[in-house]
C-alpha cells in the first residue's frame, strides 16, 4: 500500500489535461478542438439555446438611455438653480 504521509508521497492526481495512454500527456490541436466542440454542445443542450434572462440588449439600452437623460436633466436643473441663486446674491449686493 502507498504511503500518504506528506505532499511529496501522494500519488499524482488525474487531470483532464493529461492524456491517458498518450506519450508525454500531450494532445494535438484537433483533439482539443473536438473536445471544445463537445463541451459547447453540452452547454447549449443544458441551456436549451435560450438566454437565461428575460431582458434583451435593446431593452437594457433603452433603460440606460432613460437613466442618462434623467441624470443630465437633474444636473442641468441644479446648475440653473445654483446660477440663479448666485446671480440674485450678486445683484442684491450691487444694488445696496
Amino acid at each position: 500500500m502507498e504511503n500518504y504521509d506528506g505532499v511529496r508521497n501522494r500519488p499524482a492526481a488525474h487531470s483532464v489535461y493529461t492524456g491517458v495512454g498518450e506519450e508525454n500527456g500531450e494532445e494535438n490541436v484537433e483533439e482539443l478542438r473536438e473536445r471544445l466542440r463537445q463541451m459547447k454542445a453540452i452547454v447549449n443542450d443544458r441551456s436549451g439555446g435560450k438566454k437565461k434572462s428575460g431582458i434583451d440588449e435593446g431593452f437594457l439600452s433603452v433603460v440606460f438611455a432613460c437613466i442618462l437623460v434623467v441624470i443630465a436633466g437633474v444636473t442641468l436643473y441644479a446648475f440653473v438653480v445654483l446660477y440663479a441663486a448666485v446671480h440674485r446674491r450678486w445683484t442684491e449686493d450691487l444694488n445696496d
